[in-house]
């Protein structure tokens, strides 16, 4: 309940940007906060929110910095009941204000982020990613090859995200987006 408090949602939700539905069971969570002026400061008030309530954030502060460049997942945990051993966690995202364009690719970068980290909680995701992958047109394979790092499968989120709202071309000197672009089914 302290989740749903805090505006994380559980059960059906659909990944920002990506558009890519998933289906969280009870213990996990998500939170959307959008876009932002300030990550730095945002991130700040985020972390008094949640741990003034007993939630441990899995990451620092960021220390002596401003801002941080343009997106930020983290995530939140706590014990489900003083004596029950599960955990239940949240993911949450934002990212920073720049241009329509840019936010469009960070907050699907960001989600690509979540589906990343819900695969190595066991969540059987491939399959239905690469289903949506094909329904674009596109027979890439972001879980192999050169994109298993974190931040390079996080980079084709931000494209199929610009690519849905026809901005793909703006990342077109990206090694990245000429592997997507070569992928394209031919019909």
């Amino acid at each position: 309940m302290k989740f749903e408090q805090h505006g994380f949602k559980t059960g059906n939700i659909v990944l920002p940007g990506i558009e890519f539905p998933v289906y969280l069971p009870e213990d996990f969570y998500f939170r959307d906060d959008g876009v932002v002026d300030n990550i730095y400061q945002h991130n700040k008030k985020v972390r008094q929110e949640l741990e003034s309530d007993g939630f441990i954030l899995s990451d620092d502060p960021p220390i002596g910095r401003e801002d941080i460049p343009f997106g930020k997942t983290t995530f939140a945990h706590r014990r489900n009941g003083f004596f029950k051993r599960n955990i239940q966690v949240g993911a949450l995202m934002f990212v920073k204000r720049q241009s329509p364009e840019q936010d469009r690719f960070c907050i699907g970068h960001e989600s690509m982020h979540i589906v990343d980290w819900l695969i190595q909680c066991g969540f059987s995701l491939e399959k239905p990613f690469l289903e949506m992958m094909k329904g674009m047109g596109f027979s890439l394979n972001p879980f192999t090859r050169n994109y298993n790092e974190e931040e390079s499968l996080a980079h084709v989120g931000g494209l199929i995200s610009a690519y849905k709202a026809g901005q793909g071309d703006r990342w077109k000197n990206s090694e990245i987006y000429e592997d997507l672009m070569a992928s394209r089914i031919q019909k």
